[in-house]
């Protein structure tokens, strides 16, 4: 806990622990929106907009360039405003961008309602985080781990369960439900509004030198172009290509492809669970597992690129899933790299570099998915049923070498990482130009 803060009361703590149950809730309803679109949603949201790739991919772009400016802002507010408005804020943009999604038949305007949608997420997991600091400061931890654990829930709904709703029912009707338990959420929360005690509003300002420093730091930027790379590898695959890739090439079904997905989410949570136990044990060591993360992501790639070069062979769909469940262990890294970013930042900066670490993550997914609608369009298209697009090898071989090319990237800065063994080593002094010093 943040040192000077009052003891709550025994009243106060069980009210702060109800609505902070009620914002864990919530907390599902935007992993949901995070992963939804285009998601499972790819074929659907083509066939009723009627446009190409790159326009479906920038619906979730559109999202991920506004969340990782929203993490960058987040920051300074919360430690300004306290956590609970800022979510509360968030909160009712995410709701009213849910709700008009469904309804809007422009694309400009459901681009609009994702860029929405976007700037309601973005602060999301901050003011939680400062609210577990308010409520279980002793269980600081644990309770993060089980936030994060119970916001994959949604994540989670957003594959399979999200394809066969609908299959069934059709996409704005399954979307107009998910708007509406998001409402229901949305106004538990307002229940409790007025009787909850609100940090008091502190007389804080940015402070731009802790940018300037996080922005300059080598050891942040070093991670970043790990961390950030995987973590973004394993995002645009689970939100843009898995599905349709596993449609087009493996020749899964939908539900069977939405399946993976599901999994995919899951791996994350469980390997990063494992990875910090692990790092625990063997003296907090932190290279090892950045090499973990890209070896396996860079090795799955290669195997994707080499059968389909080879062409249609018994078995080839359930090793591309394999393949592309292997992207999870990539995106396992978050708990590493944030002890990473914590060792490597002067304490006052902390909360800056992770916002600017989730900064350089959503950047990444979103460039990633502009750059996969556009190399998708670059190559002609034939027509299934009901009129779904399908994609051919060549393009799905462009778009995974370009992915093999940053991943290969990633594994060459995991070799520079130091060991920290838990210790701070930041030492205030000028870094090195970071690009200028990957050739050495």
């Amino acid at each position: 806990m943040s040192p000077n803060k009052p003891p709550l009361s025994s009243r106060e703590r069980k009210l702060g622990i109800a609505m902070f149950c009620l914002c864990v809730l919530f907390y599902c309803f935007i992993n949901f929106q995070r992963v939804a679109v285009p998601g499972q949603l790819f074929d659907d949201l083509q066939r009723a907009i009627g446009c190409n790739a790159s326009a479906i991919a920038a619906l979730g772009t559109s999202f991920m360039y506004t969340y990782a400016i929203g993490c960058l802002l987040v920051g300074p507010f919360v430690d300004k405003f306290g956590g609970l408005r800022v979510f509360a804020a968030g909160a009712v943009l995410m709701t009213i961008g849910a709700l008009l999604f469904p309804f809007v038949k422009s694309y400009w305007m459901l681009l609009a309602c994702r860029i929405l949608i976007g700037l309601g997420c973005a602060g999301g997991y901050l003011s939680l985080v400062k609210e577990v600091d308010h409520l279980f400061p002793q269980k600081f931890a644990l309770v993060v781990s089980i936030l994060l654990l119970t916001g994959y829930l949604g994540s989670v709904a957003a594959t399979a369960p999200l394809a066969q709703a609908s299959h069934i029912f059709g996409w704005r009707k399954s979307m107009l439900f998910a708007g509406l338990l998001t409402l229901v959420s949305l106004l538990g929360i307002a229940s409790l509004w007025y009787f909850i005690p609100k940090t008091p509003v502190r007389n804080v300002t940015i402070n731009l030198a802790s940018f300037r420093s996080v922005f300059t730091n080598y050891w942040t930027l070093l991670g970043a172009s790990v961390g950030c790379i995987n973590f973004g590898l394993y995002y645009i695959i689970l939100t843009v290509i898995s599905g349709k890739f596993l449609c087009d090439i493996a020749q899964l079904s939908r539900l069977q492809a939405a399946t993976i997905s599901g999994i995919l989410v899951v791996i994350p949570s469980i390997c990063g669970q494992v990875m910090g136990i692990l790092s625990t044990l063997t003296g907090n060591r932190r290279r090892v597992f950045y090499l973990a993360t890209s070896i396996v992501p860079s090795l799955a790639i290669v195997t994707i690129l080499i059968s389909m070069a080879t062409g249609p062979f018994a078995g080839r769909g359930i090793l591309l899933a394999g393949c592309i469940l292997c992207f999870g262990i990539g995106g396992s890294l978050t708990p590493i790299g944030a002890a990473f970013t914590r060792e490597t930042n002067p304490p006052e900066h902390i909360g800056t570099a992770l916002g600017i670490i989730n900064l350089y993550s959503y950047t990444i997914i979103g460039v990633l998915g502009t750059v996969s609608g556009l190399v998708l369009d670059q190559f002609p298209v034939t027509y299934g049923q009901s009129g779904v697009r399908i994609y051919p090898t060549e393009a799905y071989a462009a778009l995974f070498a370009i992915l093999l090319a940053l991943q290969l990237l990633a594994l060459r800065n995991a070799f520079l990482i130091p060991e920290t063994h838990g210790q701070n080593i930041y030492t205030g002094k000028p870094y090195k130009r970071f690009w200028l010093s990957l050739h050495k």
